[in-house]
């Protein structure tokens, strides 16, 4: 396999390959080559996004339609295509909280746990509470939830993780260790 080919196996690639192909077309000198070409762009999209549509919508009588959207949605270049399209099955919000529900088992593993306290304006705010005991550092914890919160929703503004130890609340003291 060449290496262009192979790039463009990697949906980051393809959209870095992408922005700087549009890049260069907004500066071509020629204005009506340019604003001709951007409209071919735009009406490729276009086309894309209904095509897309249309598929995503002939899974709406489907007894399966959330497991098939969930694994379509699982592949980054999809993802990556949807996004760009709006057309996610699940809005920020929900797929912010779905990662943080498949994350809590491994941060409680560890020590840990974490509140999502609301997604707004673009940005997802958490709370994370560390058990002080034998819990990995705060910012190796912060990392994955970034990590997490950053496959599922790239689109994501900020991510403003608090934190708090249980140990800081009171809760170290032997009254509390049930």
């Amino acid at each position: 396999m060449s290496e262009v080919q192979e790039q463009y196996l990697n949906a980051e690639g393809m959209v870095e390959q992408l922005n700087t192909l549009v890049e260069e077309i907004e500066s071509y000198p020629d204005a009506k080559i340019r604003e001709k070409t951007l409209d071919l762009v735009q009406i490729i999209l276009a086309l894309h996004r209904e095509a897309l549509r249309r598929v995503l919508t002939s899974f709406d009588s489907l007894p399966e339609k959330e497991q098939m959207l969930s694994r379509i949605a699982a592949d980054d270049v999809v993802r990556a295509i949807l996004l760009i399209h709006g057309l996610l099955p699940n809005d920020l919000q929900t797929r912010v909280a779905i990662a943080i529900d498949e994350l809590r088992p491994f941060l409680i593993a560890q020590g840990g746990d974490v509140e999502l306290l609301g997604v707004n304006d673009g940005r997802a705010r958490m709370r994370l509470v560390r058990n002080g005991q034998g819990a990995p550092p705060i910012s190796t914890l912060k990392l994955e939830i970034e990590k997490a919160l950053i496959e599922a929703a790239p689109e994501l503004l900020g991510i403003e993780i608090d934190c708090e130890s249980r140990r800081e609340m009171g809760f170290g003291h032997p009254l509390f260790n049930f």
